[in-house]
Parts: structure tokens; C-alpha cells; sequence
């Protein structure tokens, strides 16, 4: 069940486990921790996998116990998409390209390419790319055929930003959630080129008829949590200009001790409204940080500043999520529901329906037995209709 890899990707024995935890997540790195006897474990293990699961732990940590019953070693990680976070923008970014060209962009500016198509096809003729200014994986790419939108689609990422967040952010905008697969570099060039390396899979996100309920037995334990305290429905940027740009609206403000021009731009989502408040709409004001700020160049820093707001709005949404406790009698996961998929959660008692993607799944095998929770992100109330 359990496959253990050492650090030039190659399997190692399988062994005897206690505990298994198995977390995986939509729109973030998932993780993983593994509980075993010390005796059961070797130090040679640095990458895990799990039968049927497309996802690759690395372990970054070793925690040692001494009980009096025994000795015993947790060993815990992320999984790869993690590693991601090793590469960081220098720049802001905001080139308008379909979903492919941006991701190959994202991946040629932030990662080392010794080996894959990226730095076959972007080494030469692109000179107003930013390169990596370090070794970090061994390759990073996605895979093309993976990708079916064709549409034109506007980047949006900050310099500085870690790397891993800005494909999450930028992927999860356009409708794809995506896994990373390892690549192994040769055991001789570890001392000159890093040894992992990520080559990804993107996958559209899907709407499946999924009903979890209590009543069906797809759901032992149901549990709705809303918070608004945090919710921000209109959020307004501002960015500063030199004196000599003529743009339309422009004001001037008083910042950093001083009075600077600027222009702004506004956003609303009424749907992040706080409830029950009326018409209240709490408002939230960030300072961009747009590029190419030059005369006749408007249109495009308003495009810019408009896509920071829309990524703004996604850390100040209200918390509106359901977890369940699924029974695998109806559906079976991972064959009728997955990671991503948009279902139907329905509370009986209070007659009500909602439907929200999943997106964290969590997974505990012990004793020969697998447990599985969902997480269900924002849900969205829908008309309640009864499921025999």
C-alpha cells in the first residue's frame, strides 16, 4: 500500500506501519505524516507513496519518541507541489497569454531547467524574461496536453510571492487544480544540479452528482461552519504615479509624508457581503504595485491593478465551509467523487442543500482500516430536493 522511495527515486522494501495520515488539498500542497515502530524505519527513506493516490510526500521531518512501551518515529512532510515554493518572483507579472504560454513563463522565470521542453523552448529569443536566479529543481514543467483552454487569460502575480502560490492562485482562477509527478536527476550530478524535479498535470475542475447525506448513508457526520468576520465585499486599489503620467481621474493623496498622484481602481463582490447587515459594504484598501507605468500605457495598468483586487478579495472572502465524515457504501472514492469536484451536501433535519467543491481530503489508515474525511469549500445554497 505504502511505497517508499530513497532520494534518487528508487523503491525501497516495504515495511510495517502503525498510522498513516494521507491529506490532500485542492488549492494547496496537501501533507502527510507516517507513524512506525523505529525498528520499522529506515533513515534512507525520502519520498512516500500511496497505492492509487497521484501524489509524492517528501519527508522533512524525523520526530523520535522513547516510550516506555517502545520506541516509536513520526515521520512528516509535504507533498512535492510544496517544493514549488523553492522557486520566487522577482517581479510582478501580468502578460495576457493563453493558460499553456503563462504557466511556461511562470515556469521559466522561477525554476532551473537542466532538463524538459521549457528550456528547450524558452532558453533562446526571450530576452525580456526573467531567468532563475538560483538552482532549485531539477526540472519544472507542465505537461501541454494537459491543458485544453486556449482563451486568453491574464497572469497576475506578485513580485515576491512564492512560486507554488502564484501557480495555485493563478490555476485555481482559471478553473484547474493541478498534481506534480517527481523527476530524478543522475546520482553523479548531485553535487552541481539539484536532484528533484517536478513535471505537472493539470486537471479541470468537474461537477459530479455526489449527494452527501446522513439519511442516503454517503455521510456519517456532517458539519457547517460560517464566519464573515473577516469578509471584505469591495476592495479599492490604489497606485502611485509620477507627476509626469496623464492619466483619466487622477488625485493626489498624502503618503509617506508627503502628498503623491495617483490613480485608483474598484472592485465589489457583493456576494462577500457580511449577512444579515443590510446593504453594509465593508470596505478594504491596498497600495498595487502595477508595472510599465508610462503615457499611453492606462489601459493596461487598470488591468493589472483590477487583477490585484480580484486576488485580494480570494484572502478576504468569508469562511463558508462543510466538513463530512463519508461512508463508502453508495460512493466510493476515488471512483464516484475526487479532490476538486463540485457535489451536493444536504442536511435532512433543516432541509437544506448546498453545493460546494472539494477540497481537502483526509485520509487515516490504521489497523488495517481507511477513514476519509472531505472539506468542502464555500458553499453555495441551493433548492433542497429530496434523494432517494
Amino acid at each position: 500500500m505504502i511505497i517508499y522511495l530513497d532520494k534518487t527515486g528508487q523503491e525501497l522494501p516495504p515495511r510495517e506501519f502503525i498510522e498513516l495520515q494521507w491529506t490532500r488539498k485542492c488549492f494547496e500542497p496537501g501533507s502527510f505524516s507516517l507513524y512506525v515502530r523505529a525498528e520499522d524505519w529506515d533513515k534512507n527513506i525520502k519520498y512516500i507513496q500511496l497505492d492509487d493516490r497521484p501524489e509524492t510526500g517528501i519527508v522533512q521531518k524525523v520526530q523520535y519518541e522513547y516510550l516506555p512501551e517502545g520506541d516509536f518515529i513520526t515521520a512528516s512532510g509535504f507533498f512535492i507541489e510544496k517544493l514549488l515554493d523553492w522557486g520566487a518572483l522577482i517581479t510582478d507579472m501580468s502578460p495576457e497569454n493563453d493558460l499553456l504560454t503563462n504557466l511556461d513563463i511562470l515556469c521559466f522565470s522561477l525554476y532551473s531547467q537542466y532538463r524538459g521542453r521549457i528550456k528547450d523552448t524558452y532558453a533562446d529569443g526571450h530576452d525580456s524574461l526573467f531567468p532563475p536566479f538560483t538552482n532549485n529543481l531539477y526540472c519544472a514543467y507542465f505537461e501541454p496536453q494537459t491543458i485544453t483552454s486556449t482563451a486568453l487569460t491574464q497572469l497576475g502575480a506578485k513580485g515576491g510571492e512564492p512560486g507554488g502560490k502564484a501557480i495555485y492562485d493563478f490555476l485555481r482562477l482559471n478553473n484547474y487544480r493541478f498534481i506534480a509527478k517527481p523527476y530524478f536527476n543522475s546520482p553523479a550530478r548531485a553535487t552541481r544540479e539539484p536532484m528533484i524535479g517536478l513535471i505537472m498535470e493539470a486537471k479541470k475542475l468537474r461537477s459530479r452528482d455526489v449527494y452527501f447525506n446522513k439519511s442516503l448513508g454517503t455521510a456519517k457526520n456532517i458539519e457547517y461552519v460560517f464566519d464573515d468576520s473577516g469578509a471584505y465585499p469591495h476592495i479599492v486599489g490604489v497606485q502611485i504615479i509620477e507627476d509626469k503620467i496623464s492619466y483619466t481621474n487622477s488625485l493626489y493623496i498624502y503618503k509617506d509624508s508627503k502628498f503623491q498622484k495617483c490613480i485608483y481602481e474598484s472592485y465589489e463582490y457583493n456576494v462577500n457581503a457580511p449577512q444579515d447587515v443590510g446593504a453594509a459594504k465593508p470596505l478594504r484598501v491596498i497600495y498595487t504595485t502595477a508595472n510599465d507605468i508610462e503615457n499611453g500605457k492606462e489601459a493596461s495598468v487598470r488591468a493589472q491593478m483590477q487583477n490585484a483586487l480580484k486576488l485580494e478579495l480570494l484572502n478576504n472572502y468569508k469562511v463558508e465551509h462543510i466538513s463530512c465524515e463519508v461512508l463508502q457504501d453508495r460512493y466510493i472514492y476515488p471512483r464516484d467523487y475526487d479532490l476538486g469536484d463540485l457535489c451536493s451536501v444536504q442536511l435532512d433535519e433543516l432541509e437544506v442543500e448546498y453545493s460546494a467543491r472539494i477540497v481537502e481530503i483526509r485520509e487515516v489508515y490504521h489497523k488495517n482500516i481507511c477513514e476519509i474525511e472531505i472539506v468542502l469549500g464555500t458553499p453555495t445554497r441551493k433548492e433542497y430536493q429530496k434523494v432517494l
